[in-house]
């Protein structure tokens, strides 16, 4: 775990996890009253490992109970997310009223697509408690008792899976599109622009983005890339690459904007295969950090991070009309009354961003491609990612290596390294 034992000890024997908070679960999985049954036990496992990179724990808690009239058992599978102590600066970002907010939404996004185009759609697990005192707790359906599963991060997405998760989010950006065309309001938490301030050059942020520039420039230096590309990468600066993380915000010109999952990588994405081992649907996860924008936000956020590295470069034209189209068809099956932005206008926004995939290589890609088997924990990019050895493992391992050499000629030849140069 990542947080000390005697925190993790006080949770599990706290107030909070009762009868009656276990009794509620079973009876919203099972839509069936507490009367009818009785708790026999409960199991808590871990859900994730130490490398996930994760601002609350997560347990997987399967709970057994037995049925009074038949004696029947029966075993209820859900996920607990858990924050024991919050790290102030995610706080200051409200990660987890961002969450509980989304999953509040999610039902109203599934119900426009039924009532509006008659098609019975699922986002996300289904949330089954909330609770943010003394912890913050979010209590989930356990996807992979539905027989869904990840993807494992060293493969990436294959290309039916990258078309399979960027249509999903194409429809939630549709429904949020009509959600907020409904008259609703955007949630001030959802407005990253607002929560974004400026970092002075002696603050741990502007220092963490400096240290990870200054070892991913020499990792740069010893790849088999041309000198151009090197040039380029040499020029950027570091203020417009931390601003850049605001430039998702900014809706198209023409206005149109949509509610982005934020953190769209293939660990917060679940996949269901038939018999065959072909995946035919694709489940989100964690909207911690979720936030209202351009579309093209997510999916660039996907593309750069998950998309297995052959696949998005032979399929890059493709993947993107893909995802245009699913939105743009979306929309109008979805009856969106407002203007319905046009592929030439989606992928002018696309390049008008491309800081923000530039930036990507500072933050995220390096993260979900670590394979060194050292951890990097969120609390280094707030305490100025000064551990060296930290740093050469994010950027110097092969994985990488090989993300890099590939991936950095390959956006130098479509221009997407020119931004500092216009």
């Amino acid at each position: 775990m990542s947080f000390e034992s005697n925190l993790t000890n006080e949770f599990f024997n706290s107030d909070m996890l009762n009868d009656d908070f276990f009794n509620d679960i079973v009876e919203k999985q099972l839509n069936v009253s507490r009367d009818k049954f009785k708790i026999r036990l409960i199991i808590f496992t871990a859900a994730t490992g130490k490398s996930d990179n994760l601002v609350s724990e997560i347990y997987r808690v399967k709970i057994k109970i037995e049925y009074f009239e038949s004696k029947i058992l029966n075993i209820v599978d859900v996920i607990m997310k858990a924050s024991f102590e919050t790290i102030k600066e995610m706080k200051s970002i409200s990660v987890f009223q961002r969450e509980q907010l989304i999953y509040e939404y999610i039902p109203y996004f599934e119900k426009i697509w039924k009532e509006r185009a008659n098609i019975e759609i699922k986002f996300a697990p289904r949330c089954l408690r909330v609770e943010s005192d003394p912890y913050e707790i979010i209590m989930l359906e356990d996807l992979k008792a539905l027989g869904y599963e990840m993807r494992k991060r060293r493969f990436g997405l294959n290309f039916l899976e990258t078309k399979l998760a960027l249509s999903k989010l194409a429809k939630f950006h549709a429904a949020s599109a009509i959600f907020y065309e409904s008259g609703n309001e955007v949630h001030p938490c959802l407005d990253k622009s607002k929560q974004i301030v400026e970092q002075p050059p002696d603050s741990p942020i502007y220092k963490a983005f400096d240290n990870l520039y200054q070892k991913f420039l020499s990792s740069v230096k010893a790849l088999n890339v041309s000198k151009r590309v090197v040039d380029k990468i040499s020029k950027w600066n570091m203020q417009k690459m931390m601003d850049s993380f605001l430039v998702p915000c900014t809706p198209l010109k023409c206005g149109f904007k949509v509610l982005n999952h934020g953190d769209n990588w293939l660990n917060n994405i679940m996949f269901k295969k038939d018999d065959n081992e072909n995946s035919f649907d694709a489940l989100l996860l964690d909207y911690q950090m979720s936030y209202i924008g351009s579309p093209n936000a997510d999916l660039m956020f996907m593309l750069f991070s998950s998309v297995h590295d052959d696949v998005k470069i032979k399929h890059f034209d493709e993947i993107l009309d893909h995802f245009y189209n699913e939105l743009i068809n979306s929309l109008k099956e979805l009856k969106y009354k407002a203007h319905i932005p046009t592929i030439e206008e989606l992928r002018e926004d696309f390049d008008q961003k491309k800081i923000f995939a530039n930036s990507l290589f500072l933050t995220i890609i390096p993260v979900t491609r670590n394979t060194s088997g050292i951890t990097i924990e969120i609390t280094d990019f707030f305490e100025g990612f000064t551990n060296d050895k930290k740093l050469t493992a994010l950027f110097f391992n092969e994985t990488f290596q090989k993300l890099a050499e590939t991936w950095l000629s390959f956006m130098d030849e479509r221009g997407l390294l020119d931004i500092f140069d216009e």
